[in-house]
């Protein structure tokens, strides 16, 4: 079983961006580990804040593995943060990241050619 608080740890130090870390068991849907940099995140707020991103999701891009392969990240941009979500074995590990952290170059030119489309 994962070490939850070590994990957590180890991707608070990555970078000041990762302000929140999440971990979903997906074979009993039940949330294992919430927290946020600050410190625990409030029980009211804690299930809404996993719910936003269900394992309906991870199950649903998974669809595609057929024709592309198993999946291996899946990253969601809002304007008030940026979720990267990782399935590891049975369980889904939700990391939040500040929205105003650059994305990766190339999701970047892809953004700015795709916003002067609408």
């Amino acid at each position: 079983m994962i070490d939850c608080e070590r994990l957590a740890s180890t991707l608070f130090e990555l970078d000041k961006n990762i302000l929140y870390v999440g971990i979903i068991d997906e074979r009993q849907d039940k949330v294992l580990f919430s927290k946020l940099r600050t410190g625990p995140v409030p029980a009211s707020q804690e299930r809404t804040l996993l719910e936003l991103y269900p394992t309906v999701v991870m199950r649903a891009a998974e669809r595609a593995q057929e024709r592309l392969g198993a999946m291996n990240t899946a990253v969601f941009s809002y304007e008030k943060g940026i979720m990267v979500v990782k399935r590891v074995g049975d369980l889904i590990v939700v990391a939040g990241l500040d929205p105003t952290m650059e994305p990766p170059s190339y999701v970047q030119k892809i953004v700015d050619v795709l916003s002067k489309q609408s």
